[in-house]
């Protein structure tokens, strides 16, 4: 099982807690939600204590919020070419979330992006060294200030253990009862599709105020994006 940014759980939460009271009286899905609520409540729980509790690497740590600043700038440096370049790539990201492993997965996602892509030639693309090798440096520089905020203090550490735990239970029990929501309702019933950690992005009407909210990607034009010059 892959990884998933927590802000794509964190979003799908209250739509699978609101299918399944939808469907309580049906006997499978509602089996099946009695083991994935507990797990649903307990990651959320996590997630939003990490998010609106202390953030150590932002003002303890040396250099800390600098380091992530320039990881941000490389990344929305890049992306907007990425989302110009290549047709039907995912647009959205949450790059300003407090949540650390936020940023990593949706950053290794950009990298592993740009590694994988191709231009409508099916060629290369003609910044992709220059982008990971800039995205990459900055990154492993963020990663070691979220290392030592997490190493020099014992509660956000153990928060970060707790939400990590949470999140791969969660996700595990998500997909067995989107499973089960696909075989009683069928794989193209709308609730089905509104637990694809795809469409997390997607406004939903049982989204909370406390969902992360992402950043939709333009692509970059003449005026936004980077330089030509750049790219080669």
């Amino acid at each position: 099982m892959g990884q998933t940014a927590m802000w794509r759980l964190r979003r799908i939460a209250p739509r699978a807690s609101h299918i399944a009271q939808c469907y309580a009286q049906q006997a499978e899905v509602a089996a099946r939600a009695s083991t994935m609520l507990p797990s649903l409540m307990a990651f959320m729980q996590a997630y939003d204590e990490v998010r609106q509790g202390d953030i150590p690497w932002t003002h303890t740590v040396e250099s800390g919020r600098q380091a992530v600043y320039e990881l941000l700038v490389a990344a929305r440096m890049w992306l907007p070419l990425l989302v110009r370049d290549v047709a039907g790539i995912d647009r959205a990201n949450f790059l300003d979330s407090a949540v650390s492993d936020d940023i990593v997965e949706d950053v290794d996602h950009l990298i592993a992006l740009l590694r994988d892509s191709r231009g409508a030639e099916g060629d290369i693309l003609p910044y992709r060294d220059c982008a990971i090798d800039q995205i990459d440096r900055a990154l492993r520089a963020a990663q070691r200030k979220w290392m030592e905020a997490e190493a020099a203090d014992a509660q956000y550490a153990a928060r970060m253990q707790n939400l990590r735990a949470r999140a791969v239970e969660f996700r595990t029990q998500l997909e067995g009862f989107a499973h089960t929501v696909a075989f009683a309702l069928g794989y193209t019933s709308p609730d089905f599709r509104r637990l694809l950690l795809s469409r997390a992005s997607h406004l939903d009407s049982s989204d909370d105020r406390l969902a992360p909210r992402p950043e939709i990607v333009e692509p970059a034009t003449l005026v936004t994006g980077v330089p030509r010059s750049l790219e080669a």
